[in-house]
């Protein structure tokens, strides 16, 4: 799950509590990568699928369809 900058507050103790671990990552942007992807993109040599969403309470069903490769990628929607 992606938890925007600076709204990490409290993830530690709900973590805890639901027995699971997180990892905080930061990530900068490689313009000359985007730029490339972009080309790619332009030129039809890359196709990029749009995400399925789902509201955010049918999660255990999203991540038990992905896990038997029935869905792609989804967003969780609020």
């Amino acid at each position: 799950m992606g938890v925007p900058s600076g709204q990490q507050q409290g993830l530690d103790e709900a973590a805890t509590q639901a027995g699971v671990r997180w990892t905080n990552v930061i990530v900068e942007p490689d313009h000359v990568a985007l730029e490339y992807v972009a080309e790619l993109i332009e030129n039809g040599e890359l196709h990029v699928p749009a995400p399925a969403t789902a509201p955010l309470e049918d999660v255990v069903e999203v991540h038990r369809q992905m896990d038997e490769g029935h869905l792609p990628k989804t967003v969780l929607t609020m």
